[in-house]
């Protein structure tokens, strides 16, 4: 998977690697529990893909959830990474993007025999 920052001038992507055992169902784990706890937690929530090119924090402020995060190589890491934040609606819009996320990285379905 291809991931990409955009950022006002600036654009940056990476190339991730899907965990062996469960592809990305981390990631959209990750989103799930932030939609289904939508009215707020304490402290950050935190994902990092396999090889740390991928991190997430997640903060509630009480009224919308800002998501912090960095895109990196993480070989490189004091070459380059791009961090951002985006503010996200805590509640239909938190939701669509878990249900995107879950769709999209869901096992492929098998024909019936």
């Amino acid at each position: 998977m291809v991931v990409t920052a955009e950022l006002k001038d600036l654009t940056a992507r990476r190339g991730m690697v899907a965990h062996y055992g469960n592809g990305f169902a981390d990631l959209a784990g990750f989103f799930a529990d932030l939609a289904v706890n939508w009215r707020g937690w304490s402290g950050p929530k935190r994902y990092e893909s396999v090889e740390g090119d991928l991190l997430l924090e997640a903060a509630h402020t009480g009224s919308h959830v800002e998501l912090a995060f960095t895109l990196q190589d993480p070989s490189l890491h004091d070459i380059w990474s791009v961090r951002g934040k985006l503010t996200l609606d805590p509640g239909e819009e938190l939701t669509d993007v878990s249900e995107n996320l879950k769709e999209l990285f869901a096992p492929p379905q098998r024909p019936a025999p």
